[in-house]
Order: C-alpha cells, then sequence, then structure tokens
C-alpha cells in the first residue's frame, strides 16, 4: 500500500463517506491533502473544521486547543463566506447532516440557511472558548480575496 499513490488520487466523493460516518481520524490525512490542491470546496473546509472542533474536545493541551480553535475558526469562516445555495444543491449529499423536511413542500432538502445558522453558533462557541483561554483577537476571513491568499498553517 503506496500512502503517497494514495494522497494523489484523492476522490472527495470517496472522502465523504468517512466524513458522513464520523471517522474525522481517518478522513483527516485525507483531506489536509484534498485541501492542499482544492481550497474552494465548502464542503472540504466545513469538515475541517469539524475536524479541529474534534480535536479540541479531545485535548488537555493548552497549544493543541488554542491551534485547534484557531483552525476551526478559519475553516468555518471559510466555509461560510464560499458556500452558495447552487453549490448546496449540486453536492446535496456532500451536507447530508443538514438535510430536513421543507415545511412547505414536504421534501427533504438542504438550505444554506440551515448551514450558515449552524456555522455561526459554531463560531460564537469557539469565539467564547478563545476568550476563556485569554487568546487575543481572532482576524476573520471577510470576502474572497481574503480566501484566495490565506495561509493555511497546520497546528
Amino acid at each position: 500500500y503506496n500512502k503517497a499513490l494514495a494522497f494523489r488520487n484523492i476522490n472527495y466523493s470517496d472522502l465523504n463517506t468517512l466524513l458522513q460516518k464520523g471517522q474525522f481520524q481517518q478522513a483527516e490525512p485525507f483531506l489536509k491533502e484534498y485541501l492542499k490542491d482544492t481550497k474552494n470546496n465548502p464542503a472540504a473546509n466545513l469538515f475541517m473544521g469539524r475536524i479541529f472542533e474534534e480535536k479540541l474536545t479531545a485535548s488537555t493541551n493548552q497549544v493543541i486547543i488554542s491551534q485547534s480553535v484557531d483552525s476551526a475558526l478559519f475553516y468555518y469562516n471559510l466555509t461560510s463566506i464560499t458556500i452558495t445555495q447552487k453549490e448546496i444543491n449540486k453536492n446535496e449529499k456532500f451536507y447530508n447532516q443538514y438535510a430536513r423536511k421543507d415545511l412547505r413542500t414536504g421534501k427533504m432538502g438542504v438550505k444554506l440557511s440551515d448551514i450558515l445558522r449552524d456555522l455561526e453558533a459554531r463560531r460564537e462557541n469557539l469565539m467564547t472558548l478563545r476568550k476563556a483561554l485569554g487568546l487575543p483577537i481572532f482576524q476573520q476571513l471577510t470576502n474572497q480575496k481574503q480566501v484566495s491568499s490565506a495561509i493555511i498553517v497546520e497546528p
């Protein structure tokens, strides 16, 4: 089994299977490699944020917690400014955890507003944690130009 070869042929659809099952630890190295080549995949960025959020809850090391909070915030911000309803409709299977029945039509679907509401709640919780840890103010990404020039630092 050649790990380098496996990294070169990463398909997000295959990776999504692990992510949807919550197998973040197994998916993390592949997702990191995938994101090196593909910064503009909101679903991948969303799950990278979830991975870092999981890491901070599993650690007692202040440095790891601090880095994980910042990384989760970074990826959640990246997701919130790149995700669109068009992207969701095109790749709905990547956002299954947000599917719900539309009361008006009776059909199952994923709404951008539900994802953005969840992201905002997650960011608020992380910012509260940052404040409690006494960390400096986090600089949020606010537009596509900042996303394009963002440098992703590995914790």
